[in-house]
């Protein structure tokens, strides 16, 4: 795949959100997306990444500037598995995801 190709499949990932919305949580959304993986994403998910750096993905959680995890109204720390994963894909890659910030935030915005 080349960049433009990588970019709008990440763009599709984003939309993934939708399913928040459902109170679906962050990691069988996640799940669901590595379910779909195919060749260069899914050769990236299976033989680069080690299963540490998997369970690290799938278990990630909102922190906030000091490191402690973010809780919700019933003091659970709030999944962030599906950023973590698509910032990972992005930087694995592409390279450095940060030019690519204000992009996703026109198209994210966008989405309402």
């Amino acid at each position: 795949m080349n960049e433009y190709h990588i970019i709008n499949k990440l763009q599709e990932m984003t939309m993934v959100t939708a399913y928040k919305i459902k109170n679906i949580s962050d990691k069988t959304v996640a799940n669901l997306l590595i379910a779909g993986f195919t060749s260069q994403l899914k050769g990236w998910w299976d033989n680069v990444l080690t299963i540490q750096q998997q369970t690290k993905i799938l278990d990630s959680m909102q922190i906030n500037k000091i490191g402690k995890p973010i809780l919700d109204l019933e003091n659970e720390p709030i999944e962030d598995v599906v950023a973590t994963l698509i910032y990972n894909i992005t930087k694995y890659l592409i390279g450095d995801p940060t030019y690519l910030k204000d992009r996703m935030a026109d198209h994210l915005s966008n989405l309402r």
